[in-house]
């Protein structure tokens, strides 16, 4: 008797564990994980080259700003470089926009900052006799490339540098010039001052 109820106690225990063992089976859990959302890339302003503490009395060689950019390192960062931008004015280039490029996913960069070199990519001089607001944009996208498009973010929005240029080292004489970003799509726009009115002009 003894024996029979082992045996059946066995036979009780297996049916157990092959239902158990069944249910985790089918239970089992996805390993397919969501994906976090993409993230604006961020300008690191205090180590802009040339620094924007200060207006510039003098154009950098060859017309080269230096920025660093705090980005996921597996996506690709587009810039927009822009000279007096302008959306109602086509003075120069189309809406100021003088240069443009993408700086390419860098895996293992350094906490995913990445250093970008800005240039224009048209045959550009700016006169050196009057006052220019250059601006440089960062992003995972904008809504176009060329004209006043060219200056605004597609989701999840970028990011944005100024700096002033004066001959006189100052802004005395300058022009009003409006930098804020236009696009809805971007990071707070609290930018770029504006300057005094004055002679000078959009070169």
């Amino acid at each position: 008797m003894n024996v029979r109820r082992r045996h059946a106690a066995a036979a009780a225990v297996a049916t157990i564990c092959a239902s158990l063992a069944a249910a985790c089976i089918i239970a089992d859990p996805s390993t397919d994980f969501p994906l976090p959302p993409d993230r604006r890339p961020t300008i690191i302003r205090d180590h802009a080259v040339p620094p924007t503490s200060r207006v510039l009395g003098d154009l950098p060689p060859n017309f080269t700003f230096l920025i660093d950019v705090e980005a996921d390192p597996t996506k690709t960062v587009y810039w927009h470089l822009f000279v007096d931008y302008d959306d109602f004015h086509q003075n120069g280039p189309p809406a100021g926009l003088v240069g443009r490029d993408k700086s390419d996913p860098q895996i293992g960069a350094d906490a995913g900052v990445r250093q970008i070199a800005l240039q224009p990519d048209i045959p550009f001089a700016p006169d050196p006799g009057r006052c220019h607001v250059i601006e440089a944009l960062v992003a995972l996208s904008f809504q176009f490339d060329v004209g006043a498009q060219a200056h605004a973010f597609k989701p999840p929005g970028g990011d944005s540098i100024v700096w002033f240029y004066s001959p006189t080292g100052d802004l005395s004489g300058c022009p009003v010039f409006d930098a804020g970003i236009d696009g809805g799509s971007g990071p707070d726009s609290a930018g770029a001052p504006k300057v005094t009115e004055g002679g000078g002009g959009s070169g």
